[in-house]
């Protein structure tokens, strides 16, 4: 079993994503740890990363201007029906799941933090 963060350059690629995800588009940060010529660690996929960008960046007062990151993980996946062709799904699947996350908070919850949309696309995406 693989152990990612003893991967050799994990603790950088974590640091060096964390300052993306504070002030990049999640798009580009998501973009950044998806590809191996940049932040990308063995064992981790978009399912990690995407929870890894959120919980980095979610609320950081800083970002105003920036999209909210989200979580894209498999559970997400189903509940949009989108089947995975693959566990690196591309940086424009999930630019498209942020629009389409976007579009739904403002139409039926535009007073709701955008997270509660993911969170009802997660547990949808259980059954």
């Amino acid at each position: 079993m693989t152990k990612p963060l003893h991967e050799e350059g994990a603790l950088d690629a974590l640091q060096r994503s964390l300052h993306k995800a504070r002030t990049l588009d999640p798009v580009k940060a998501y973009h950044h740890l998806n590809s191996p010529s940049e932040d990308r660690i063995k064992g981790f996929g978009p399912a990690f990363f995407t929870k890894w960008l959120y919980f980095a960046a979610y609320d950081d007062p800083n970002r105003e201007g920036l999209r909210a990151p989200l979580i894209f993980d498999d559970r997400v996946s189903n509940a949009l029906g989108w089947a995975s062709t693959t566990n690196r799904r591309p940086f424009t699947a999930y630019a498209r799941y942020l629009d389409v996350a976007a579009e739904v908070n403002a139409r039926w919850c535009p007073t709701s933090p955008r997270h509660v949309v993911e969170y009802a696309l997660f547990k949808l995406g259980a059954n």
